[in-house]
């Protein structure tokens, strides 16, 4: 998809994280709502994170109960 391209050719060379807002055909395709992003994570880094993916997003979820 187009996003891809961009995102992951990013992370590869960088060997830093990317975020994207992508395109519409991706957005539709991974049921993205307007107020996600597309983030690629290279893999070495993803796994030094992977343990804390699951509490972040919910310490971050818990933000949608102050509104």
């Amino acid at each position: 998809m187009g996003g891809c391209i961009f995102t992951i050719r990013y992370s590869f060379l960088t060997d830093d994280p990317s975020f994207s807002t992508s395109d519409t055909a991706w957005r539709i395709f991974a049921g993205l709502d307007e107020h996600e992003l597309t983030d690629t994570f290279p893999y070495a880094k993803l796994l030094a994170i992977a343990d804390r993916i699951k509490p972040t997003a919910g310490y971050v979820n818990g933000f949608k109960n102050m509104f």
